[in-house]
């Protein structure tokens, strides 16, 4: 059974959690973004969650709640426990605690490991948005954007509500005026 906690700089928690966060982001200039946004715990800029099981972390989910959606930051398990479960399990707990979409960004599927995610996302009942064109914005000045894929659960129409998703997205998770 897994159980979301919302945790804090001030969480025993929370050293495990920033390095699992951290580890999942091999590039510099996205590891600067993930400090400062850890970092804002007086006033967090979004949810922040590490999933328990046993008394034990597997993993984390961060997100951004907006009217209409929720916008997956990052998900994440344990390295040492992947291929056990607790993935799926803690997706489809978040997926069934909440009201609205739940839309996340993912990499084309250009290599295995993205295919594995992109099905892993499906199973767990999200569909890949593939008629519009999402550009991540880059995480520092000069940077390049990313292209990625919208994936997200029902209650969202690619084609009506793309445009408002993603200026959502841009503007309040990556600071982008739009």
């Amino acid at each position: 059974m897994i159980n979301l906690e919302k945790i804090n700089t001030s969480s025993d928690l929370y050293p495990w959690s920033e390095k699992l966060w951290l580890d999942s982001f091999p590039e510099i200039e996205r590891r600067d973004t993930v400090l400062q946004r850890l970092n804002t715990d007086t006033c967090p800029i979004f949810n922040y969650n590490v999933a328990i099981s046993e008394n034990r972390p597997v993993g984390l989910f961060t997100y951004w709640d907006f009217e209409k959606f929720i916008y997956c930051e990052h998900f994440a398990t344990d390295k040492s426990l992947r291929g056990k479960g607790y993935g799926s399990e803690i997706l489809r707990k978040i997926i069934s605690k909440t009201c609205k979409p739940l839309v996340l960004e993912v990499e084309y599927p250009e290599n295995e490991t993205s295919r594995r995610r992109i099905e892993f996302y499906k199973r767990a009942g999200l569909r890949v948005w593939e008629t519009q064109k999402y550009v991540q914005p880059p995480y520092r000045k000069g940077g390049e954007p990313l292209p990625l894929l919208l994936m997200a659960t029902d209650g969202l129409d690619e084609s009506s509500d793309f445009q408002k998703v993603m200026t959502t997205i841009h503007s309040n998770v990556y600071g982008v005026d739009m």
